[in-house]
């Protein structure tokens, strides 16, 4: 079964969160796990620098009781790679390369029973919509996920001098977009929500 953890993002800012995200993550997984990290919302002139950071922050949370084995994926083998991995965690950032990339590829199918980790943008691009801060519209996603998505939810991280956001007609505006019945899913910085949501128990 597929898994999609949709993260708001900023969540190197909540330490305290990292533990939950990682023992999310990693809940339904082997002991021995194969991670592919895709920093397509960023410049490849960065990709490297990038991924090193986020393996200095997250390796000690990752590695505990588990091998994990890490790749920075390449456009050239993406779908080779996603294959090969267990987990793929897609970081946010512009959404420009990150679209042209993921569009050529059919999702549904490629991420068949892998866990997928979203941040920010590219939780956004998977939802069926989402709410753009650095756009500030609703834009249309690839519908991995069957939910409306609002990202950095009542956070300032995105505002600028056009006005404040006014996450009420937010909220509205992203609930009003296509398909009505979806759920609209909010997320402050920091915090993640899994999908298929899992039954109170």
């Amino acid at each position: 079964m597929t898994k999609c953890v949709l993260v708001s993002g900023c969540l190197s800012h909540y330490r305290d969160q990292i533990l939950a995200y990682t023992k999310e993550i990693f809940s339904d997984t082997d002991s021995k796990v194969n991670v592919l990290w895709c920093m397509f919302a960023t410049s490849k002139a960065q990709e490297e620098t990038k991924y090193q950071n986020y393996r200095t922050l997250y390796d000690p949370y990752f590695n505990q009781n588990r091998e994990v084995e890490h790749t920075l994926a390449s456009e050239e083998c993406f779908v080779e790679e996603v294959h090969w991995a267990d987990v793929i965690i897609i970081h946010g950032g512009g959404n420009k390369r990150l679209r042209k990339m993921l569009q050529a590829v059919d999702l549904s199918k490629t991420f068949r029973d892998k866990i997928i980790v979203a941040h920010s943008s590219a939780a956004n691009y998977l939802a069926a919509a989402a709410w753009s801060p650095g756009g500030r519209k609703v834009i249309a996603g690839r519908g991995v996920v069957p939910v409306k998505l609002i990202t950095h939810y009542r956070s300032s991280t995105n505002e600028d001098e056009r006005a404040p956001t006014d996450w009420d007609v937010v909220v509205k505006a992203v609930g009003e977009f296509g398909d009505t019945s979806l759920p609209v899913w909010t997320l402050r910085d920091g915090t993640f929500k899994t999908w298929p949501e899992k039954s109170p128990t």
